[in-house]
C-alpha cells in the first residue's frame, strides 16, 4: 500500500459527524430531549423479559390457577370414589384403575409434550389445547353409560393432565432468577389449595346434584383454564418487542429523511416499524423461480429470506466505518449507506461521503461473484440427489431417529439427576396418603363429610407449609435436600404408626402431619431440578421425571386397592407405603456424592474443551 492510498483510507475511515452527534446527544440529554426510557431499554440485560417483576407474576398466578384446577379433579374423584363404585356396581379394585389410567397416560403424554410438541408449538397453544381436552373429557365422564367407558375416558383426561402438568411449570424458570424459589413454591401451592377447595365443593355438589351433575359442574370449572392459558406468553414475545423497539428508535434517530425518501419509508410523521409485514408481492414476483432468486442474489450481494425481509451481507473487506450496505429497491429509489451506525440516503451525501459510497460500492463488487444462498434457496449447480441428502432422508425414516427425539437422554450424564430420578418416584408414594384419605376415614367408621374435612385440613396445612418454604427456598443456608429427606422421615414414621390410629382426633393429627410434610418434596422438586440441570434442560428433565413417577404410581394403584379389599384395613397398605418411603430416604442422602461427581465431570469437560481449542489454535498457527 502506498502512502497516498494510506492517506486516502485514513480519510475514508474518519467520521467527523460522529463526534458532532455525540456532542449533540449529550446536550440533548442535559436538556431532557432524549427519552430516558429508551436509554434504559437499550441497557436491559434481559432483552425486555420482565425477570422477577411485572408480567412474571401474571405467569405465576396463571400457573397457580392451572395447577389448582388440574389437581382438583383428582381430589374430586377421591371424594366421589365410593359413589362411583355404587353407581356402576363395581369393586374398588376396578374403579381404582381410573387413577392408574390417569397417571399412566399423564406420564407418557408429559414425556411426549416436553420432548416433541414443545419444540413445534408454544406453551400457550399446548395449554389451551390441554384445557379444552380436559373439560370435554370430564363431560364424557358425566354421561358414561358403563364402567368400561368411564375408565376409557380417563385416557383422554390423563393426556390433558400431562400437558397441563409440564408446560406451565416450564415457563417459571425463564421469568424468575433471584425469586425463583418463591415463585415456584407459589405455583406448586395450587396442589394443596386443590385439597382445601375441591373436597368440600365436591361433597356439596354431590349431595345436591348427584354424581353426574357434580362432574358436569366440574367440567364447567375446567373451561376457565382456557383463559388462564391465554396469559402464558413465552419470553420470545417480549424479546421480539424489545428488539423491534430498539430498531425503531435507532432508525428514527439515525435517518435524515428527504422528500425523495418519503416514498421509500413512508411519511415523516410515521415511525418505521422494523417488524411490520412488508408490502405484498405481485403475482409475477410470487411466481419467480429459485434460479431467478439466486441470480438476483449474486447480482445484488443481498440475502433474501422468507417474508421478503432483506438482510445485508457483511463485507469483511470493507473498512470498520462501513457496517452494512443496502442497494436500492428500484432504480428510482435512493439507496441507504450506514456509516458508523448512522444511515444516510445516497442522494443526499456530501463530497466526502460520496467518496466513501464509491469505495464501498467497489468493495461490494468483490463478493458479487460468490453468491450466498439461504437455506430455502437451492443452488442450481448443486446435485440435490447426492448421497448426503439421501443419507439424511434415510436417517429421518429410521425409527431410531424419532425415538431419540422423544427419549432425550442427554440429562442422564448429570449424576444428581440420576439420583433424583430414582428418589422422586419412590418418594411420590406419599401421595397415596392424601388420595385415599377420605376412603380410609370411611373404612375407620367416619362419615363422608368428616373424610372431606380431614382432606381440607391436610390441604390447609400443606398450603401454610409451602408459604413458609417459599420464604426459605432462596436462602443460601437452606438445604433443600435435607429438608426433603426430613419430610420423608416424618411420613415414613406416620405410615408405620398408623396402627394406633383409632379415633377421629388421631385421624386429625394424621391429616395435619401429612399436610405439613407431604408437600415439601413437591414444592422443592422444580427448584432442585433447576439447580441440577439448568433452565434449558428443565422441560425435558421434568417431563421424563413426571413420566417415571406416574408410571410407578399407576402400577401401584391396583396394588393399594387390592390390599384394601383383601384386608379390609388400611394398616397393611400404609406399612407398604412406609417401606417404600424408607428407601427414598436412603437415595436422597447420596446427594453429596453426586454433587462431587458432577463437579469432577464439569472440570473434565472444561479441560477437554480447552485442549480442543488449543489444538485448533496450534493448527491455525501452522497454516499461517
Amino acid at each position: 500500500m502506498t502512502a497516498c492510498d494510506g492517506e486516502e483510507n485514513s480519510k475514508l475511515t474518519k467520521d467527523p459527524p460522529l463526534e458532532e452527534n455525540v456532542n449533540k446527544n449529550t446536550e440533548d440529554e442535559k436538556e431532557g430531549n432524549i427519552d430516558t426510557e429508551i436509554q434504559t431499554t437499550k441497557k436491559d440485560d434481559h432483552e425486555g423479559v420482565p425477570i422477577d417483576h411485572g408480567y412474571a407474576w401474571v405467569i405465576t398466578f396463571s400457573v397457580f390457577i392451572i395447577q389448582t384446577v388440574n389437581f382438583g379433579f383428582n381430589r374430586t374423584v377421591s371424594v366421589l370414589l365410593k359413589d362411583i363404585t355404587e353407581e356402576f356396581d363395581s369393586s374398588l379394585t376396578v374403579v381404582s384403575l381410573s387413577f392408574t389410567l390417569l397417571t399412566l397416560t399423564g406420564g407418557v403424554s408429559s414425556l411426549i409434550v416436553s420432548n416433541v410438541l414443545m419444540t413445534h408449538f408454544s406453551v400457550r397453544q399446548l395449554c389451551i389445547g390441554g384445557s379444552l381436552l380436559g373439560a370435554f373429557s370430564v363431560i364424557l365422564l358425566a354421561v358414561s353409560p358403563s364402567v368400561g367407558f368411564f375408565l376409557a375416558v380417563f385416557v383422554l383426561k390423563g393426556i390433558a393432565f400431562g400437558i397441563l402438568l409440564v408446560c406451565p411449570n416450564s415457563l417459571v424458570g425463564y421469568y424468575f432468577k433471584a425469586k425463583r424459589g418463591r415463585a415456584t413454591a407459589l405455583c406448586n401451592s395450587g396442589f394443596c389449595v386443590s385439597y382445601i377447595v375441591f373436597p368440600p365443593l365436591a361433597e356439596v355438589l354431590d349431595s345436591e346434584f348427584g354424581l353426574r351433575g357434580c362432574l358436569l359442574i366440574m367440567a364447567a370449572i375446567e373451561f376457565n383454564l382456557v383463559a388462564c392459558s391465554m396469559l402464558l406468553l413465552p419470553p420470545a414475545v417480549f424479546k421480539k418487542r424489545y428488539h423491534a423497539r430498539i430498531q425503531n428508535e435507532n432508525l428514527n434517530n439515525g435517518i435524515a429523511l428527504t422528500e425523495s425518501g418519503e416514498n421509500y419509508f413512508g411519511k415523516e410523521t410515521e415511525k418505521y416499524d422494523a417488524v411490520v409485514k412488508p408490502n405484498p408481492k405481485s403475482a409475477l414476483q410470487q411466481e419467480e423461480s429459485l434460479e431467478e432468486k439466486a441470480k438476483l442474489i449474486s447480482q445484488s450481494g443481498i440475502v433474501l429470506e422468507k417474508g421478503d425481509t432483506v438482510h445485508v451481507v457483511a463485507l469483511s473487506c470493507s473498512p470498520k466505518s462501513i457496517t452494512s450496505l443496502s442497494p436500492p429497491a428500484s432504480p428510482t429509489l435512493p439507496s441507504l449507506l450506514e456509516i458508523n451506525g448512522m444511515k444516510h440516503l445516497s442522494g443526499n451525501l456530501t463530497a466526502h461521503e460520496s467518496k466513501l459510497s464509491l469505495y464501498a460500492s467497489q468493495q461490494s463488487l468483490a463478493i458479487s461473484s460468490v453468491p450466498y444462498f439461504p437455506p430455502d434457496v437451492i443452488d442450481p449447480d448443486d446435485d440435490i440427489d447426492g448421497g448426503a441428502v439421501k443419507d439424511s432422508e434415510e436417517k429421518k425414516q429410521n425409527c431410531k431417529y424419532y425415538i431419540s427425539k422423544v427419549f432425550d437422554t442427554s440429562v442422564f450424564k448429570i449424576y444428581c439427576y440420576r439420583m433424583y430420578i430414582v428418589f422422586s418416584p419412590l418418594a411420590s408414594f406419599g401421595a397415596y396418603l392424601l388420595v385415599y384419605m377420605p376412603f380410609i376415614a370411611q373404612m375407620a367408621g367416619l362419615s363422608q363429610s368428616e373424610g372431606a374435612f380431614l382432606m381440607m385440613i391436610s390441604g390447609l396445612m400443606d398450603l401454610l407449609a409451602r408459604i413458609v418454604l417459599s420464604l426459605l427456598a432462596d436462602r443460601p443456608w437452606f438445604s433443600k435436600s435435607k429438608a426433603t429427606a426430613f419430610s420423608m422421615v416424618v411420613l415414613c414414621a406416620v405410615c408405620h404408626g398408623s396402627v394406633i390410629i383409632n379415633s377421629y382426633y388421631m385421624f386429625l393429627g394424621f391429616a395435619i402431619l401429612v399436610g405439613v410434610f407431604g408437600g415439601i418434596r413437591q414444592t422443592l422438586v422444580s427448584v432442585m431440578l433447576l439447580e441440577y440441570i439448568g433452565v434449558e434442560k428443565f422441560a425435558k428433565g421434568f417431563g421424563f421425571l413426571a413420566t417415571v413417577c406416574t408410571l410407578l404410581l399407576s402400577m401401584n394403584h391396583p396394588i393399594i386397592g387390592a390390599l384394601l379389599d383383601a384386608t379390609n384395613s388400611f394398616v397393611i397398605p400404609l406399612h407398604y407405603v412406609g417401606a417404600v418411603l424408607f428407601l427414598s430416604i436412603i437415595v436422597i442422602l447420596t446427594e453429596p456424592c453426586c454433587l462431587h461427581l458432577d463437579e469432577k465431570r464439569r472440570k473434565r469437560e472444561e479441560e477437554e474443551e480447552a485442549q480442543i481449542k488449543q489444538t485448533d489454535r496450534d493448527k491455525l498457527e501452522e497454516c499461517v
